[in-house]
């Protein structure tokens, strides 16, 4: 993942990679994982062959390889502090070995078919046009000591997803369309604001009595014509003791919105919160040190949708979501 954020979120690697490779992001793990029956597919196979010459074999890292299986080369550079530059060096020298090997050794002979996909395609969940859909951003404010195998430090950030259907989305609104209303937020989006981790890093289990404090209140503060200008004002603090999550959470939300009544949507949305986050049981595939207080800080705002983002669901998909909801998104069969 790092490497995905420090190498191929870099424009001018983004755009010599859409030009010149068939760019794919696959787990190693679940690759690894596969049962026998599956390994023996040919998908499996033709990475497994290609792999060969990586120090690993089939291992995270970013790899060249041939349409006809042959391994080229390693392109990752750097550990704990990934180099960009070099890591591009080592896609460009790719490219002209590739580029010097004969036609017949690098191109594939034979297309692999369906038959032999090893794994599964995943259904792609299409939120309908009419959900709002809002993007967070979560980042740890700097703190000391830090280093870069903690996910708390500052160079790392998480994106994930709310969505909203029309009806949940409409109680963000006061139900009474003037200037000065005031109401509190249904409780369908206080419940993701509390449980889905939108406001830290990481994925702690919060129960209901975890929940010391949910509150999210807006106000109409404008309006014209349709559009009604609106303010969030809301607070969050939740403490958990439990077996998997032994932390706590306390912070604030300012925000504001821009509602369309007549279209039924969302104009614009801008919400920040930052807090105070307290992991009283530090795990060390998470941190490092023993700094148990850090303060984070999110933004919430309106999903652009970007074409490389189709098909990517909110973290708690699986679970935080209803089955009404996924039939819609087309996820239940």
């Amino acid at each position: 993942m790092k490497t995905r954020q420090f190498v191929f979120n870099d424009a001018e690697v983004a755009e010599f990679v859409k030009k010149n490779f068939v760019s794919v992001a696959a787990s190693d793990v679940d690759y690894n994982n596969l049962p026998d029956d599956a390994k023996a597919k040919g998908e499996f196979q033709f990475l497994r062959k290609s792999l060969t010459g990586a120090a690993n074999g089939i291992h995270q890292g970013i790899y060249v390889v041939t349409p006809s299986g042959k391994f080229i080369k390693r392109c990752n550079a750097g550990w704990p502090h990934i180099d960009t530059r070099k890591c591009h060096d080592l896609l460009k020298e790719s490219l002209n070995t590739f580029r010097s090997m004969p036609k017949a050794e690098r191109l594939a002979t034979q297309p692999l078919s369906q038959d032999q996909r090893s794994m599964h395609r995943k259904d792609m969940v299409q939120p309908p046009a009419s959900w709002t859909k809002i993007r967070t951003t979560t980042r740890s404010y700097p703190f000391s000591p830090m280093e870069l195998f903690d996910q708390r430090h500052p160079d790392y950030y998480k994106l994930d997803r709310l969505w909203l259907t029309p009806e949940t989305a409409r109680t963000l609104v006061p139900q009474q369309l003037e200037v000065g209303k005031t109401s509190d937020v249904g409780s369908r989006v206080l419940r993701h604001f509390s449980m889905d981790n939108h406001t830290m890093l990481g994925c702690a289990p919060w129960s209901d009595s975890a929940v010391k404090k949910a509150r999210l209140r807006v106000k109409i503060i404008a309006a014209k014509g349709q559009l009604y200008q609106l303010r969030y004002e809301g607070g969050l603090h939740l403490d958990s003791d439990s077996r998997w999550n032994k932390s706590a959470y306390q912070g604030k939300l300012l925000g504001k919105a821009v509602w369309d009544d007549e279209g039924e949507k969302f104009k614009s949305l801008h919400w920040v919160t930052y807090g105070e986050r307290n992991q009283r049981e530090l795990r060390r595939n998470e941190t490092r040190g023993n700094v148990h207080i850090t303060h984070v800080g999110s933004v919430f705002e309106l999903d652009p949708v970007l074409p490389n983002d189709r098909g990517i669901t909110p973290h708690s998909w699986a679970y935080g979501y209803s089955r009404e909801m996924k039939a819609q998104a087309g996820a239940e069969k």
